[in-house]
């Protein structure tokens, strides 16, 4: 019995070393795969990360290159539009300015001819510039070429480690149309009422704090968009003439629910996305009378002939007679009377003061002024009842430091369509004459008006029922005026006055362009501007 008890026992261990053994190898195993594992997922994270890293880095090439951009100083420019040679010209400037600059320590070498699959070309490279402490860096290339001179294109290239990414984007040489940016732009103060919806941002460079806020924004309207102006918010607030509830920081209040607080006292009583305050934009292209030449636009247009008969009427008027002034010192007007007639590159003369019935415009309209008088056989008030515009209304540049609202005037009664197929980029281009959209006196059943591109005018009202698709520039510095010469959005009245009879207001609507396109006849400097969608990784 012992001997088998003994030999039982020594197979039992046999059995045990065996499966130790067994266990033993999968352990190991399992140590070197979970090792493996660990190190492939280390290996994958220090790749992820460097790559990482590289855009960054590139990411960072184009927050350079912008830095590069805003510094370079804008061409003057006597055209309204960037031709190809001054594109080039404007190229040639800016290589100079990179290579002056010193960017990064490193030396710029003249640009290269390229040939690739854009054409032919030139590339201006910036040399490696490290991005941070572990080896990462990025260098740049702008090219620029022939079959496309308004274009410059960006590529950001970062590296870190054995990996590199790139960055894309285009900038543009053009005229600066910074103007057109807002939806109504305004060297003078404005009132916003009635039913009257802004799909954009507004501008003011008003700064008369002691008299009035820049803007005021009645309940009943809205501003899809900023309001923008030159004077601080301590300088209205101390003056009494506050835009918006502000707390000891000058910051918005806001209730529990996240809306806007708004007192009394406040200007802005409709909604708002907020105000910028202090912003050094000032006088921006387009909105200073030296910035217009349309003598071009004359020189293509046939002068109209004398009307067979004239007819008296006064501006402005009492409501709903314009035989008949509202003022004593209401202007007396002879028009010249043309009924269902249509014009085409028709070029008004001065004194003609006319009253156009049903009548169809192509191409251009042109309508002359002289400046410094106020006589009426030497300006042009003109007014338009039930017409149709098929191109764009031009005007000479009245030079007055005092406008001349009743004199320079264009004037929109009844129905006013446009349908703009001469130009796409202005409908209304009339430096310092006064543009009046919709009556002055009340709103006319049945009346509307649509327009297509910017509405440049010394001061624009808009009343009645309308809809712009544009910017409006009203261009007149009412600083000296105390109270009057005000851009009415929505009242009756004229722009020589406050204000009108809320019972008179439409409907009103302007959305500001997407393109941001100057027209012609407005001067600017030539920039160069970031793309920004056209920003694209590359792989």
């Amino acid at each position: 019995m012992k001997a088998r008890m003994i030999k039982s026992s020594r197979r039992e261990t046999g059995s045990c070393m065996v499966l130790a053994m067994i266990f033993l190898i999968v352990f190991v195993s399992l140590s070197v795969a979970v090792t493996s594992y660990s190190s492939r997922n280390l290996t994958i994270s220090v790749n992820q990360q460097n790559s990482n890293e590289a855009l960054a880095a590139a990411a960072s090439g184009v927050e350079f290159a912008s830095s590069i951009v805003n510094s370079f100083d804008s061409i003057d420019s006597t055209g309204d539009t960037v031709s190809e040679s001054q594109a080039n010209s404007t190229w040639d400037a800016f290589v100079t300015h990179v290579r002056s600059c010193g960017y990064g320590g490193v030396a710029v070498a003249n640009p290269i001819r390229i040939n690739d699959s854009n054409g032919w070309g030139y590339q201006l490279s910036i040399p490696p510039i490290a991005f941070n402490s572990t080896g990462g860096a990025f260098s740049l290339r702008f090219l620029h070429y022939d079959n496309d001179p308004t274009k410059i294109i960006l590529e950001s290239t970062g590296t870190d480690g054995h990996f590199s990414r790139k960055i894309c984007m285009d900038y543009s040489i053009q005229k600066d149309a910074k103007v057109l940016e807002y939806a109504i732009a305004s060297r003078g103060r404005m009132i916003i009422t009635g039913d009257t919806t802004i799909e954009g941002s507004v501008f003011s460079t008003w700064y008369k704090s002691e008299w009035h806020a820049p803007f005021e924004l009645t309940s009943d309207s809205t501003i899809h968009g900023t309001v923008n102006v030159t004077v601080s918010a301590s300088e209205l607030y101390n003056e009494g003439n506050q835009m918006e509830t502000l707390d000891e920081n000058w910051n918005p209040v806001y209730d529990e629910d996240g809306n806007r607080v708004i007192s009394p006292q406040d200007t802005l009583q409709g909604d708002v996305e907020g105000v910028n305050y202090d912003i050094p934009d000032g006088i921006m292209p387009g909105m200073d009378e030296d910035d217009y030449d349309t003598s071009s636009y004359r020189a293509l247009c046939t002068e109209i002939p004398a009307a067979s008969y004239t007819r008296r009427e006064y501006f402005p008027h009492v409501s709903g007679d314009y035989t008949v002034p509202s003022k004593s010192w209401s202007s007396k007007l002879y028009r010249h009377v043309y009924i269902n007639q249509t014009f085409t590159n028709a070029r008004l003369p001065k004194g003609r003061n006319a009253l156009f019935e049903n009548c169809t415009f192509e191409g251009i309209l042109y309508i002359d002024s002289d400046s410094w008088t106020s006589s009426t056989s030497r300006t042009n008030n003109v007014r338009f009842n039930n017409c149709q515009f098929n191109g764009v209304i031009v005007t000479s540049i009245p030079k007055n430091s005092y406008i001349q609202w009743r004199q320079n005037c264009l004037y929109f009664t009844g129905s006013a369509d446009f349908n703009n197929q001469y130009m796409q980029e202005a409908t209304i281009l009339a430096p310092n004459f006064n543009v009046n959209l919709g009556n002055t006196s009340e709103l006319e059943e049945g009346s509307e008006s649509h327009l297509t591109g910017a509405v440049v005018g010394g001061i624009v009202d808009v009343r009645g029922n309308a809809r712009i698709d544009g910017t409006i520039i009203s261009m007149y510095d009412t600083s000296p005026h105390s109270n009057g010469y005000v851009t009415n959005i929505g009242f009756a009245d004229d722009g020589g006055s406050e204000g009108g009879d809320p019972g008179d207001i439409g409907t009103i609507t302007i959305v500001p362009p997407k393109n941001k396109m100057l027209p012609g006849g407005i001067i600017s400097d030539i920039i160069i501007i970031p793309k920004q969608d056209t920003y694209r990784e590359v792989l």
